[in-house]
């Protein structure tokens, strides 16, 4: 006979009545990814009298759980099975927030190799917009060294005629999460030239940090400029 309490339609969506009907019901929702690690752990009951697994539960709306199940072999005097105790725990918010400090690490740990890669302009700022870590990419491209620039803002190396618009886009970051991606603006070099940069910047405000990628794109622009001067002047010649 299967006894079950009452507080397992909160976790399933099942009454209990359900599960005394059918003694498969339990087995029959285990999702199929979970299904041979659950069998695993009912054949360890066997050796060990006592297991602890998790796995996902399709409910009776069909949506997925995460469930901790523990289960306990009962014995009589002789030590002959005659019944197991269950307990099982929803653990779907654990698992999620599990799932996303996974997330949050594995980007971090990208963005660290970013960072160890010499030639790269990476940086993070703080939602003061002032630098807090530099890439060594930052002395070879633009001839400053990275520690210098801690503590500063990022304004303070825009050219004069960007830093309006590039004030613009800290604050969407910085206010709504939002990611800019292909912003482009002239910094100042430690000689005291510009160069376009383009940015990918990723805004993470739980941790009011912001997180950039940069690539030096200065060619490109003068090679643009010249093209545009070339047509320029064509269309001159062409009206004449």
């Amino acid at each position: 006979p299967i006894d079950v309490s009452d507080g397992v339609r909160d976790l399933t969506g099942f009454t209990s009545a359900a599960f005394r009907k059918d003694g498969r019901l339990w087995l029959t929702r285990i999702h199929p990814d979970d299904e041979e690690g659950v069998r695993l752990a009912c054949l360890r009951l066997r050796e060990q009298d006592k297991v602890e697994f998790e796995y996902r539960f399709i409910r009776r709306d069909n949506a997925a759980c995460w469930l901790q199940t523990r289960l306990h072999l009962r014995r009589d005097a002789a030590g002959v099975p005659v019944g197991i105790d269950g307990l099982s725990v929803d653990v779907s918010e654990r698992r999620a927030a599990t799932d996303r400090f996974q997330s949050d690490y594995d980007e971090a740990a990208q963005f660290r190799r970013v960072f160890e890669m010499g030639n790269v302009l990476a940086a993070i700022l703080d939602f003061d917009g002032a630098f807090t870590m530099l890439s060594p990419g930052w002395r070879s491209v633009m001839g400053i060294q990275p520690d210098s620039l801690v503590s500063r803002r990022f304004l303070e190396l825009a050219h004069p005629d960007d830093q309006d618009r590039t004030a613009q886009e800290l604050l969407k970051l910085m206010t709504t999460g939002f990611e800019s991606s292909g912003f482009e603006a002239r910094f100042r070099c430690h000689d005291g030239s510009y160069r376009w940069l383009l940015w990918n910047v990723t805004s993470d405000i739980e941790s009011r940090s912001l997180y950039g990628v940069a690539q030096d794109v200065t060619e490109r622009r003068l090679m643009e400029g010249a093209l545009r001067s070339s047509e320029e002047r064509l269309r001159l010649l062409a009206e004449q």
